[in-house]
């Protein structure tokens, strides 16, 4: 897409907002994982929601991930921004799922799994955190792992990622 997609504005809010307000609802803290560079330009959330991604050792939305979980341990619920589209009702989905069940993580599968909206539970997380390597993929972490995977059914069209142009 080639711009930051937290900062698109829509209904008068930016993506990074609307995402944070959705898990907002759903979760004890909520946290923003920014590059450094990105500081000023999130100066919409308060420094307590902000998290420097650290890691170098991995790229792209796992750098976020495991950045924000080397800081602040705990269960994720993981939202990536360009999902504008996603349902307080889709996000309260997986936390119920993985609520009533032994999994490790949850996360929704259309053709695929969906790893940027997923669960991903602490012991998941710790093993992630010592495992990444080069050629490694939240996709395959997640069908490793005990994870519960649900239909997308009606939450496919929230599902859609705005990382590539198209509809």
């Amino acid at each position: 897409m080639g711009r930051d997609k937290g900062l698109i504005v829509q209904e008068g809010r930016t993506w990074a907002e609307l995402a944070y307000d959705r898990l907002t609802g759903l979760c004890r803290s909520v946290y923003v994982s920014i590059r450094k560079e990105q500081l000023a330009q999130y100066n919409m959330f308060s420094p307590d929601a902000i998290v420097l991604d650290a890691r170098a050792d991995v790229e792209g939305p796992m750098r976020g991930i495991l950045s924000a979980f080397d800081q602040k341990p705990a269960d994720y619920l993981v939202l990536a921004c360009d999902l504008p589209r996603i349902s307080a009702s889709a996000l309260a989905a997986l936390v119920e799922a993985a609520a009533n069940s032994d999994a490790e993580c949850a996360a929704f599968e259309t053709d695929r799994a969906e790893p940027l909206c997923a669960f991903y539970g602490q012991r998941a997380l710790e093993e992630l955190s010592l495992s990444v390597g080069n050629d490694f993929s939240l996709e395959r972490f997640l069908r490793k792992r005990r994870t519960i995977f649900l239909p997308a059914g009606d939450f496919a069209r929230e599902l859609h990622n705005y990382n590539t142009p198209g509809p």
